[in-house]
């Protein structure tokens, strides 16, 4: 009896750790920002971002990953609809290197490179942080909440989409909540003066969004159907 157990629990932790694998990944795309400069407008002012990942995947659900994401953000006045934006006539350009850790939950069983499970959207939470080269306050902490689809097209290989926010805790991406020379500021006649100023009780957002390809670095699935969700 003793013997028996002994092997049945040999042959769920083999199972279980056979369930385990992971794989290495690139993204390219494009990244803006979302602030005082672009209140709500998607995918403003596009600039390239690349990044690298590691995924650990537990199960065909879940996953931890690492991200290592680089890329430009840039905003305009001159792009704004409103006038007193055109009036304040201000604008910014930073480079950002962001660094998360996330935790990735698949709506439907996936695993790369296994034809029975071939894709599944996702969503990944996680917490991070990103320095700006062009910031007066640069090292931020973050929070990336991401959306996405994955499949797979070989046995080693899968491809994606994935767009992917981070809320931050600052309102220094674009500096102007520290911007106090602005023409006419103080002028009881400007009737823009406080809306021309940053507004310090909204944080700035910035996004990715792209494609990625991920490569099964180890591991595989099980065979036994038991443990295989």
């Amino acid at each position: 009896m003793k013997k028996f157990v002994l092997f049945l629990l040999l042959v769920v932790s083999v199972n279980l750790f056979s369930q385990k694998s992971s794989n290495l990944g690139f993204f390219a795309g494009g990244s803006y920002y979302l602030g005082e400069l672009n209140k709500n407008k998607q995918f403003y002012k596009i600039k390239p971002s690349l990044g690298l990942f590691y995924r650990y995947n537990f199960n065909s659900r879940w996953a931890a990953r690492i991200n290592l994401y680089g890329g430009y953000l840039a905003g305009d006045d001159a792009d704004s609809k409103y006038e007193y934006q055109k009036q304040r006539n201000f604008s910014f350009s930073t480079v950002f290197i962001d660094l998360a850790g996330q935790m990735e939950f698949n709506f439907l069983p996936y695993r790369l490179g296994d034809d029975k499970t071939p894709f599944s959207p996702y969503f990944a939470l996680g917490i991070g942080g990103a320095y700006f080269t062009n910031s007066i306050r640069p090292i931020q902490i973050t929070i990336p909440f991401s959306f996405g689809f994955k499949f797979n097209i070989s046995s080693k290989i899968g491809l994606g989409i994935a767009w992917s926010f981070r809320k931050t805790f600052t309102d220094y991406i674009d500096n102007l909540s520290n911007y106090k020379s602005i023409e006419g500021r103080e002028n009881p006649d400007n009737k823009y003066s406080m809306k021309q100023l940053g507004d310090y009780s909204h944080n700035d957002f910035y996004s990715t969004v792209g494609v990625f390809v991920s490569w099964k670095a180890f591991g595989g699935k099980s065979k036994c159907k038991a443990y295989q969700y």
